[in-house]
C-alpha cells in the first residue's frame, strides 16, 4: 500500500488541477496569437511606410531635376525604373487661363507631373510649375 498522504482539496499546497492548467494555457495561447497578429500588422505597416517614404524621396528628386533642368519646348515624357519603383515625368505647357503670360521675353508656364508607382497599386504623384523662356534663335 501507498503510505503517502494527499493534500486535502483547498489546501494551498495542493497545486493546480488539470482543468485550471488547461484554462490558463488556453488564455495564454489566445493572448500570444493576438500579440503575433499585432506584431505582423506593425511590420507590414512599417514596410509600407518605408516604401512610401522612399517613393516620395524619388518623386521629389525627379521633380527637382525637372524644375532645375533645361527648359522644355513641348511635352517631354520620361520614364524609368529605380529598384521596385516605376516612375514617369511629364512636362507640358500649362493650358489654364491664369497661366497665360504677356511679356516681351515670351515666358511660358509649364506643368510638371511626376508619378512614382510600386507594387500593390500604390502611387505617389507630385506636380509643379516652371516658368521658362523659349530658347533664342541664332541669327
Amino acid at each position: 500500500m501507498n503510505s503517502r498522504s494527499h493534500p486535502a482539496p483547498g489546501d494551498p499546497s495542493a497545486g493546480f488541477t488539470l482543468l485550471e492548467t488547461l484554462t490558463a494555457l488556453a488564455i495564454l495561447a489566445i493572448a500570444m496569437v493576438s500579440l503575433f497578429q499585432a506584431q505582423s500588422t506593425g511590420l507590414r505597416t512599417a514596410g509600407a511606410a518605408d516604401a512610401y517614404g522612399r517613393a516620395r524621396i524619388l518623386a521629389h528628386s525627379l521633380l527637382a531635376n525637372a524644375l532645375g533642368g533645361p527648359a522644355a519646348t513641348g511635352p517631354l515624357p520620361a520614364e524609368g525604373r529605380d529598384g521596385a519603383f516605376r516612375w514617369s515625368v511629364t512636362v507640358s505647357p500649362a493650358r489654364e487661363p491664369w497661366a497665360s503670360l504677356r511679356s516681351k521675353q515670351q515666358w511660358q508656364m509649364h506643368h510638371i507631373s511626376v508619378r512614382v508607382a510600386w507594387s500593390g497599386g500604390r502611387l505617389v504623384e507630385l506636380h509643379g510649375l516652371k516658368l521658362v523662356r523659349p530658347a533664342r534663335e541664332a541669327g
